[in-house]
């Protein structure tokens, strides 16, 4: 029987395989609120994640991490999601992003999901080369990774 590694739903084409050499962290985390109250005015949409694992640089597992997600691009997050989340970091005092450390690379390019049993084994190798598969999937893209 096959794993299900990860499931992708992208929304835009460009750049997937450079994705997490783009990245300053990575990590797959659990959704526990959201709040979208900015985005009608074009602010960006904030989360709050519990970090189950970390994949690349600068953030903790075990630990709750807000960042932001520009509205510009559509975020879809919603509290109880497990996602794999590609983050870039903010400077303080930024003119957008306010409070926050970190925001998502990858929203609006791509929304990415891990199933519990595949968490293990995603690594920023395994996932730079799933991503650069997904690129010339026909839009909408929706894949497994297995």
């Amino acid at each position: 029987m096959p794993l299900i590694w990860f499931m992708l739903f992208v929304t835009a084409a460009a750049g997937l395989s450079n994705l997490v050499s783009e990245a300053d962290a990575i990590a797959v985390v659990e959704i526990v609120s959201t709040d979208y109250s900015a985005t009608a005015a074009d602010g960006p949409m904030y989360a709050e994640a519990k970090v189950v694992k970390v994949i690349k640089g600068g953030v903790r597992a075990a630990r709750r991490i807000r960042f932001g997600a520009s509205a510009w691009v559509g975020p879809t997050f919603q509290a109880g999601e497990r996602r794999i989340i590609l983050f870039k970091a903010i400077p303080a005092k930024h003119g957008y992003y306010h409070n926050v450390r970190w925001a998502s690379l990858e929203a609006g390019k791509i929304d990415l999901f891990i199933a519990d049993e595949a968490i293990v084994k995603c690594t920023s190798e395994v996932l730079s080369e799933f991503l650069k598969r997904q690129e010339d999937t026909p839009l909408p893209r929706k894949a497994e990774f297995q």
